[in-house]
């Protein structure tokens, strides 16, 4: 079961509306086409929510969405949105639980959930923000806390409910301080993620969850973070108030993302061969080329760090020789040529 790639912009307190429109042009010059599998989303300040939608109307790829919302639908609320009204500005997503709402603004669990529940009510698919703190993390209690923060919000969810919701995982010692998980770090926390909500909702609804990982998501860092087969994207604070660093970490995913699916097609294979008797495997094994199944054996794509330009030829390779299917797939997933 495929999920998209998603890379997320917030952008937090920072732009006007002349300053967007100037960010989007520069954006929209750099990069690379919409294509299947790869989405971008950007959570601008509530007063250019507008403004930022229309300036992205013609991408098929693009959406908008808040950075916060009030449970409740009207009311003597002062300085809060509601859900219905980013609707009405133009938005589709909004972010649910933001590590900052949590710290600066003492959001708890239980009002993460009446926010999420609002969203989903007005039509919004809303992203989960969850994540441990560095003193958390260091007590060895960093899953805890994540798995506190899941099932007290997404318990009881509908399966159509499920399938609007994404999760995004950011470590909160990670956000603005340069540092960042390690890929294989932030991959455990992820296979964590989806085990927490196969427990909670249904295995189906895990598998297609998108699980974005934020936390100092940088040019340098996205793709090794993003060649992960359980990190579904990324949600993006400072660098992506840069057209050119955020166009750079949307082409990492347009470069991970036939990579991404290519590595479920392995596991797959991996489930299928498990599940046959020794005689059918061996079988399977005549059946399908020895270089598709010498990397679905060792798993060499995932562990080798390479350049995004030598990753595509070398799965080209493999997937031109399995003849099935995949090449087409990672064509399309392919960056423009530049």
């Amino acid at each position: 079961m495929s999920r998209p790639v998603v890379v997320a912009a917030n952008w937090k307190m920072h732009k006007t509306a002349a300053d967007a429109i100037a960010y989007l042009a520069a954006f929209e010059a750099q990069a690379p086409r919409s294509r299947p599998g790869v989405e971008v989303a950007f959570f601008p300040p509530f007063p250019i929510l507008e403004a930022v939608g229309r300036a992205l109307r013609e991408r098929t790829d693009a959406s908008v969405g808040g950075q916060n919302c009030h449970w409740e639908t009207h009311g003597a609320f002062t300085g809060e949105v509601s859900a219905a009204m980013l609707v009405a500005a133009g938005a589709s997503r909004v972010l649910v639980g933001h590590s900052e709402r949590r710290q600066l603004f003492g959001e708890t669990d239980e009002t993460c959930a009446l926010k999420l529940r609002a969203a989903l009510a007005a039509g919004l698919d809303p992203m989960l923000c969850v994540g441990e703190t560095l003193e958390e993390r260091d007590r060895g209690s960093a899953r805890t806390v994540v798995l506190r923060q899941l099932t007290r919000v997404v318990k009881d969810l509908t399966r159509d409910e499920h399938a609007r919701l994404s999760i995004a995982y950011e470590p909160v010692w990670a956000i603005g301080t340069g540092r960042t998980a390690e890929p294989d770090d932030a991959q455990e926390m992820h296979a964590a993620i989806r085990e927490i909500l196969a427990s909670v909702s249904s295995p189906d609804a895990a598998r297609a969850t998108p699980v974005l990982y934020g936390g100092s998501v940088k040019p340098g860092n996205a793709a090794r973070l993003l060649e992960e087969p359980d990190i579904d994207g990324a949600l993006v604070g400072g660098a992506s108030l840069d057209a050119s660093d955020f166009v750079a970490i949307v082409l990492a995913a347009h470069g991970c993302g036939g990579l991404h699916l290519a590595l479920l097609q392995r596991d797959q294979l991996e489930v299928d061969l498990r599940r046959r008797s020794a005689e059918e495997r061996e079988i399977a094994e005549q059946t399908v080329h020895p270089p598709l199944l010498e990397v679905a054996g060792t798993g060499a794509l995932r562990r080798r760090r390479l350049g995004r330009e030598e990753r595509f030829r070398e799965l080209q390779l493999h997937l031109d020789a399995g003849r099935d299917g995949g090449a087409v797939i990672l064509d399309q997933q392919r960056p423009a040529e530049r």
